[in-house]
């Protein structure tokens, strides 16, 4: 899926020497503004939240850097390069020279659109997909809810008001959120409709997938008194593999050990098997998986139910996901559970490593 038919050669706009006052409203409206040069050259794209910092410079002086798309990126790329800077709208080039903006409300549409078609077309059970469908309404329209209603408050003149920097940061979590859920969903979609998923392998610091994984889930188990540690026998080993899929990997691996746990700790990290194999664990020590499950725990919206019965939180298609992306690795994944050891997540991948093993 490409941008081409979503970008908008006429767009609201706005002359880079223009003063504040004079088109907050009109920005307000838009939601976004293409702020052009004398001579109409493309300069920049000018978002409500650019003014919060300088309310009364000209608009040249707000204006803060944006991704840029170029006419022939895909849906999925566009998505990511919006999620990193948080705009309505981005600028879209052929070569270097600007032919217009493309919304994100446009691009999500055609993504709901297609996981609608791709579904539609799918083997899944009556019973999975009812379920599915109504598990899938609770878990984005709550994030999305909360988006809207900051959203409200922020065109009341936020930015003047205490706790601003509060309300921002509580919308740039749920917004990661809800991308994060369409990734996955676009992703899984295109598995079960067997389209196929590339690859991009490049060279990879396994230490900052674990640095960064290890940030990301550090207020989740601060909250739950969990602790989270990496193994890393090599600090600075390097692999030429899909960085996106192994940390997505890991991030559902251990996104579930955090979900299951409510005390003890959550160990990751890897260790050698071979010159041309490694294998990833995430290990924890919450709850087991039940046996009537085993045979189905990556099968996707298999959901587990707590001891009250309670269903868990989340899609239900993390390790769905996990095991896919290791069989597009060439590895195999696998796991042990049990009440005395907690549950074990291993996974074993082949790799080709930039910087060779040390000698023993």
């Amino acid at each position: 899926m490409g941008i081409e038919k979503h970008i908008l050669r006429r767009f609201p706009s706005v002359n880079a020497f223009s003063g504040v006052n004079v088109i907050r409203d009109s920005l307000l409206e838009n939601h976004y503004l293409v702020v052009t040069g004398e001579n109409q050259e493309y300069v920049g794209i000018l978002t409500p939240s650019d003014l919060v910092a300088r309310p009364h410079k000209l608009v040249i002086d707000c204006l803060t850097n944006k991704e840029r798309l170029q006419s022939k990126d895909e849906i999925l790329f566009s998505l990511e390069k919006f999620n990193d800077c948080d705009s309505p709208a981005l600028p879209v080039f052929e070569e270097d020279i600007f032919c217009g903006v493309v919304e994100k409300k446009s691009i999500l549409k055609e993504v709901s659109e297609k996981i609608d078609d791709l579904y539609r077309q799918s083997l899944i059970s009556t019973n999975l997909r009812d379920a599915f469908l109504n598990n899938l309404s609770h878990e984005i329209r709550t994030p999305l809810n909360v988006i809207l209603g900051f959203l409200e408050i922020l065109k009341q003149d936020c930015h003047e008001k205490p706790g601003f920097n509060k309300y921002y940061t509580e919308i740039k979590k749920q917004s990661v959120k809800f991308i994060c859920l369409i990734n996955d969903l676009v992703e899984l979609s295109l598995i079960q409709s067997r389209d196929a998923i590339a690859l991009h392998c490049s060279e990879c610091m396994v230490e900052d997938i674990f640095l960064s994984i290890t940030d990301t889930f550090k207020e989740s188990c601060e909250k739950k008194n969990l602790s989270i540690k990496y193994v890393n026998p090599e600090p600075s080993l390097v692999l030429f593999t899909d960085y996106d899929k192994l940390t997505r990997i890991l991030f559902h691996l251990i996104d579930n050990a955090v979900k299951f746990s409510e005390q003890g700790n959550i160990l990751f990290g890897y260790s050698f098997l071979t010159q041309d194999k490694i294998n990833f664990f995430v290990k924890n020590s919450g709850s087991v998986i039940p046996d009537e499950i085993k045979d189905k725990i990556f099968e996707s919206f298999e959901k587990i139910m707590d001891y009250q019965g309670r269903i868990y939180p989340g899609l239900g298609i993390g390790l769905s996901l996990s095991g896919k992306y290791v069989e597009l690795l060439g590895g195999k994944i696998n796991f042990e559970s049990n009440p005395a050891k907690g549950t074990s997540f291993n996974f074993t991948i082949p790799v080709i490593l930039s910087v060779p093993i040390p000698a023993e």
